[in-house]
């Protein structure tokens, strides 16, 4: 199960997650992702004083613009609340944290 509300994602552990990353320019245009960008995810542990030690790293494509976390991505996390956010580093060398504060939500999986 996966629910998405805003940069709030709640999923099952280990179930495949796929979401579409949008990303807007100054003007709140929608940004047309050029040859050279990088676009990444980084998941991190939450804990108070810190910014937490990285969990999960992931490149997002440029030809689809879909982040997509795999079944053995999360089945060994424990559940609970993780900080992540959501970069581009243009061709041009200017990085932009689009998502600077997201929340994923891991859940308990059935066994």
């Amino acid at each position: 199960m996966v629910k998405i509300n805003g940069t709030k994602i709640s999923m099952t552990r280990g179930d495949t997650m796929q979401a579409q990353v949008e990303i807007f320019d100054t003007s709140g245009e929608p940004y047309v992702v050029q040859e050279g960008d990088r676009i990444r995810f980084a998941m991190k542990s939450r804990s108070k004083g810190s910014c937490g030690q990285i969990l999960l790293y992931k490149e997002i494509p440029n030809s689809t613009l879909v982040l997509t976390l795999q079944p053995e991505d999360t089945e060994n996390l424990p559940h609970g609340e993780y900080g992540y956010d959501i970069e581009i580093t243009m061709a041009t060398g200017i990085v932009d944290t689009f998502i600077p504060e997201g929340t994923l939500e891991l859940k308990w999986e059935a066994d």
